[in-house]
């Protein structure tokens, strides 16, 4: 639940590291009529809220990249992978239909000769389970301008490790996007903004109640880890302006937002292949 305290600076890199027990445990059936991985915006930025297939979008047509993306990443939807990437870049033709103007709609030649990647926010990886899903997944209001270590590396491996926690623990809910902190910062004709980091949200429920954690990675071709970049639910929201998994009862959603552990998410480094794929 979001705290309305005015933040004047960008902060990231920092860790908050507590243990964290719920107590009391809930049943994801009880909730399965809600969409947890949804967000609230409360900050004056522009976002036209367009649902796909698998995944939904906070798009910023001001800035032409999201303000976020959030979906659900299911261990069945993992294991039962039916179609390779797709790796065809369009633009959104939801854009088209919701009148949305031609200058904010991305193309996927508004971003050669930038320097930067095309990031998927919802990764491709976690797509392959569905043909069309997969199409869905290269449209550019998924997409975010990424350095290229950032994408094809320490964001990487944060999205693989995510896969993993949910083969691990049968669903995750997850939320991610750009953080921004000059918005006159862009490329192309089409002034397409360039995040300074990005967060990935991650909520799950298992036997021992729910639990909540975020990552904040910085835009640029150092090297970094993502645990070290872990922060709780309530700090991102200060960061971010957004409500994360609103829909939650707030009893709990006080609770598993307010602190984190990284012991409630563990992983090895075998879990995480780090490799350069082709952008």
């Amino acid at each position: 639940m979001i705290k309305f305290i005015k933040i004047s600076t960008l902060i990231v890199g920092f860790s908050i590291i507590s243990n964290f027990s719920l107590g009391k445990s809930f049943s994801l059936i009880e909730f399965d009529s809600l969409s947890y991985e949804l967000v609230k915006n409360y900050t004056l930025r522009s976002e036209i809220l367009i649902p796909h297939s698998a995944y939904t979008v906070g798009y910023n047509a001001d800035w032409k990249i999201p303000n976020w993306v959030a979906y659900v990443l299911t261990g069945t939807h993992l294991n039962s992978q039916q179609c390779s990437r797709n790796d065809c870049f369009k633009t959104d033709p939801q854009l088209s239909k919701l009148k949305v103007v031609a200058n904010s709609r991305i193309s996927n030649a508004d971003y050669n000769k930038s320097g930067y990647d095309r990031g998927h926010m919802a990764p491709a990886a976690d797509m392959r389970w569905d043909t069309n899903i997969m199409i869905e997944s290269f449209f550019m209001t998924n997409i975010c301008p990424q350095a290229p270590s950032l994408n094809r590396i320490y964001w990487e491996n944060l999205e693989e490790t995510t896969r993993f926690w949910a083969k691990k623990y049968d669903s995750i809910y997850v939320v991610c996007g750009p953080i921004i902190s000059n918005p006159t910062n862009c490329f192309s004709k089409k002034n397409i903004v360039i995040p300074a980091a990005f967060f990935k949200a991650l909520l799950r429920h298992d036997k021992s109640g729910w639990h909540a954690i975020a990552f904040i990675l910085d835009n640029f071709n150092e090297i970094q880890h993502f645990s070290e970049h872990a922060i709780s639910i309530d700090n991102l929201e200060l960061l971010t302006g957004l409500d994360f998994f609103y829909n939650l009862p707030d009893e709990i959603e006080n609770k598993v937002e307010a602190s984190f552990s990284l012991n409630n998410w563990p992983y090895t480094d075998d879990n995480i292949e780090e490799i350069l794929p082709a952008e």
